[in-house]
């Protein structure tokens, strides 16, 4: 099966739409998504529509494009859906929440899209 390449900016959940909608067109089948794009300790930002960049793009978006098209993915048979948790919350929760940010430890920012990941928050 040939490549494709499709745009996608996990911050932008009309971008996140756009792509799903270009794959449901294009595709028949979908035997795997795997989310593990994302973002790291990025300076503070917020996404277009308003959500902290990290938690935004890690989370949100992945949740965003997993919802388009989970439909294609229930029409094949077997297919999977792999979310990486990277670990994260433990040293978070361990370690007390590191240097502060906005009120919230920068480890804290860091765990809490996998965390939302793994809780299915």
């Amino acid at each position: 099966m040939p490549v494709r390449v499709v745009a996608l900016d996990l911050a932008s959940l009309e971008s996140v739409r756009e792509c799903a909608d270009t794959l449901r067109r294009q595709l028949a089948r979908l035997d795997l998504l795997i989310n593990n794009a994302g973002v790291m300790v990025p300076p503070y930002s917020l996404t277009r529509e308003g959500f902290e960049l990290q938690f935004g793009t890690n989370h949100l978006g992945h949740f965003a494009l997993t919802g388009h098209l989970i439909g294609l993915l229930r029409t094949t048979s077997n297919a999977r859906i792999v979310t990486p948790f990277h670990g994260w919350t433990e040293a978070c929760n361990s370690e007390g929440g590191g240097a502060a940010r906005d009120g919230l430890g920068q480890k804290i920012q860091d765990g809490r899209a996998p965390t939302a990941d793994v809780t299915g928050a």
